[in-house]
């Protein structure tokens, strides 16, 4: 059910950010929007996107918003991981990051989506979705093992993030039932009732 709501998360429901403005003024007399978009806007964006600097970093986050809204998750997702990796502007920064995570998800970059959930720590706004995403995605997993060591790795874990272990250390113990190996599948089964929340 989770998965499948995600998937249609609308663009509104990806995060905003208020970086600084920058006004640029180009004319392409009688073109029309999309024409300004693609043959102005885009390009220029993306020509500023390659400066290092807060300028860069804006430049990128826009990109990703734009590309997102033209429903080039790919683009947006790109634009939004160069912005992440910025640290000019934190806001900027943070926004850029978790709107490359929900991507990432989304186009089932679980790992990338992993690791980018992970950098956002418990002092951002946007630790409550991350940690729920992220329970999201150890649960959604064909990859129980994965999603096992990785959250046993973590070293301290949201009551979000402990009920997907308990929850992932089930599923992957039906998984070893199925297959036959009772003796796996029960030392998973007292871990799970042994972490319950």
């Amino acid at each position: 059910l989770g998965i499948f709501s995600f998937m249609e998360l609308g663009v509104d429901l990806f995060t905003k950010a208020d970086p600084p403005i920058v006004n640029v003024l180009l004319r392409l007399p009688g073109a029309s929007s999309d024409e300004v978009v693609s043959q102005i806007v885009l390009p220029v964006e993306e020509q500023l996107s390659s400066v290092s600097s807060l300028l860069g970093q804006t430049a990128m986050y826009y990109l990703g918003d734009c590309k997102l809204r033209s429903k080039d998750k790919i683009g947006a997702r790109n634009a939004f991981g160069a912005a992440s990796k910025m640290a000019f502007d934190k806001d900027i920064q943070q926004n850029a990051l978790i709107n490359y995570a929900k991507l990432s998800y989304e186009l089932h970059y679980d790992k990338e989506a992993l690791a980018a959930l992970q950098d956002i720590k418990s002092g951002s706004k946007y630790y409550s979705d991350a940690q729920t995403l992220m329970s999201e995605i150890f649960v959604n997993t064909r990859n129980y093992d994965q999603a096992i060591a990785t959250l046993e790795g973590m070293p301290s874990k949201t009551t979000k993030l402990k009920e997907a272990y308990q929850q992932v250390l089930y599923l992957r113990a039906l998984q070893h039932i199925k297959d036959g190996r009772n003796a796996q599948a029960q030392t998973l089964l007292d871990k799970s009732v042994s972490n319950s929340v």
